[in-house]
């Protein structure tokens, strides 16, 4: 793994290690902090953005993509397209316009949210 984030000349082993980061921040937002409530999660958000930032682990140096500032972590997820180094994007960027049948019963229709 060590050398996976072993800087070099490689573009593929930049973008790997650009990715890798990504994954491993979005788990971090959604697997440390996805019980915590809405006072927390400000907290959180704060806390994970100064650690990431100002003392991230040794083995993984500093992070090529952090997460934007213009919103909180749990508002991105990292969009990894199919070559380049990737992006990260709100995630009601993903969301498609939704449309209803006539008569569908109101019980019957799920509408996306920040829990869903």
């Amino acid at each position: 793994i060590a050398s996976t984030f072993e800087e070099d000349d490689n573009p593929d082993e930049k973008v790997l290690k650009t990715w890798i980061q990504c994954f491993f921040m979005f788990g971090c937002a959604w697997s440390l902090g996805a019980s915590i409530n809405g006072d927390g999660r400000d907290k959180f958000n704060e806390h994970l953005r100064e650690l990431l930032t100002s003392k991230p682990p040794p083995v993984v140096g500093k992070i090529d993509l952090p997460f934007p500032d213009a919103a909180s972590i749990y508002d991105f997820m990292f969009d990894k397209p199919t070559s380049g180094r990737g992006r990260w994007a709100n995630w009601t960027e993903s969301l498609k316009t939704i449309s209803f049948e006539k008569g569908v019963k109101l019980s019957e229709i799920i509408v996306p949210t920040v829990d869903t």
